[in-house]
């Protein structure tokens, strides 16, 4: 009986193996970060005249998309805004490390509702946060969770004000959320990407972090090993490569 159940099981997985590189076959699935929403499906949309390959987007923080992956979710690929969930699914051999790298950058900024017509300073704003917004609340991403969330930490722990800002802080479960709280001005202010003020009808960004004053933002792109195949690869190439750039560009974001 035990062998019969053994073997049961053996077939069960073998099974499962086949119906997961049959859906691959017609779909890829990519897993990304939430900022990266708008970018890809445009992205996608050029691959798409070049390929009969269709593309399945699951966008949310990359910490939630990393421990799904992580617990079977049939991701190809996995970009994430943080290294961190990258290193963290690398850990359980989970990533092709020979298709795994550093493909975009990003910005990070406060940004206000349009309707406060707050003009951009060069200087940190803090007259804005401690006085004008003195009674509002600010949106930003969870630092324990969202990788926005932990960047703003740094950058506002940098000009010594995060503890005063994190105590009226609205922490969103990712960057999207943290934008759509300001676009809607349920939060005036927030700190979100600059890719999220590009464009932008909605918001203005106020105030651009330097550089130094956090951790690089760098997102990364990488193949998940149990759905490697030529086709995975392919759109592996392309994301990486030179055709989508002037997309990525036009959306705020700089190629390393």
């Amino acid at each position: 009986m035990i062998r019969v159940f053994a073997v049961f099981l053996i077939l069960l997985k073998i099974n499962i193996i086949c119906i997961n590189r049959e859906v691959s076959a017609t779909t890829i699935n990519v897993f990304a970060a939430s900022s990266l929403a708008g970018t890809l499906d445009t992205a996608s949309k050029l691959y798409k005249t070049n390929s009969e390959q269709q593309i399945r987007y699951s966008f949310a923080s990359s910490s939630a998309l990393a421990k799904q992956i992580k617990l079977g979710a049939p991701a190809a690929i996995f970009i994430s805004a943080n290294k961190k969930w990258l290193n963290y699914l690398k850990n359980y051999s989970v990533i092709n490390k020979k298709f795994s790298r550093v493909f975009l950058l990003n910005r990070l900024v406060i940004a206000a509702h349009k309707s406060w017509g707050i003009q951009h300073s060069s200087a940190f704003p803090y007259a804005i946060i401690r006085d004008k917004f003195k009674d509002n609340r600010f949106s930003i991403g969870d630092p324990n969770h969202v990788p926005l969330g932990f960047y703003a930490q740094q950058g506002l722990s940098f000009f010594k004000i995060w503890k005063e800002f994190n105590s009226k802080s609205a922490p969103m479960h990712n960057a999207r959320a943290a934008l759509a709280m300001i676009e809607r001005n349920e939060t005036p202010l927030g700190v979100v990407y600059k890719t999220d003020t590009t464009e932008n009808r909605k918001v203005d960004l106020v105030f651009l972090f330097p550089s130094g004053s956090h951790p690089p933002i760098e997102y990364s792109i990488a193949i998940v090993n149990r759905m490697d195949s030529p086709a995975i690869r392919e759109l592996y190439s392309f994301l990486t490569g030179p055709l989508p750039r002037p997309t990525y560009i036009k959306n705020g974001f700089e190629i390393p």
